[in-house]
């Protein structure tokens, strides 16, 4: 089975003898194989907020693994970072990176975020109010 781009797809191969019922089994749940960018966080961190191979997610800094269930359930896990709750103002040490993040075309730049009890307070801090999602339409000022 060859996984690409959030869905499953088969091979095609299928010789009939082996394993089983000789059938490749697929189940193309469109919700659960699509793929998901989790607000507030860096697109360098996106391969980080995915499932391992247990089911769990690595706080950022290493420090700690919880059920994925746990991430943005609005209490924090990740005490040092506060990585679990990018989307949430559970934590204290929480960041929220802004959707618009200028760079240079070399892709260098620094990322721009504020501190996640910041988010959904009515004040828009991002320039492009992506940190105001539930409360207020925020115009856009980035340039």
């Amino acid at each position: 089975m060859i996984k690409s781009l959030g869905r499953k797809q088969s091979d095609g191969y299928d010789d009939g003898g082996g394993g089983g019922d000789g059938a490749l089994s697929l189940d193309n749940n469109e919700e659960e194989d699509s793929i998901k960018i989790i607000r507030g966080i860096r697109l360098y961190d996106y391969d980080s907020y995915k499932p391992n191979f247990d089911g769990n997610f690595r706080c950022l800094d290493g420090s700690k693994e919880v059920s994925f269930k746990r991430v943005n359930d609005d209490f924090c896990d990740c005490l040092s970072d506060g990585s679990d709750e990018p989307s949430t103002n559970a934590c204290a040490k929480g960041r929220f990176y802004c959707k618009y993040q200028k760079r240079h075309i070399t892709g260098r730049g620094v990322d721009v975020y504020v501190p996640s009890s910041r988010i959904n307070d009515g004040i828009c801090d991002c320039c492009d109010g992506s940190d105001e999602w539930l409360t207020i339409t925020c115009k856009n000022k980035c340039t």
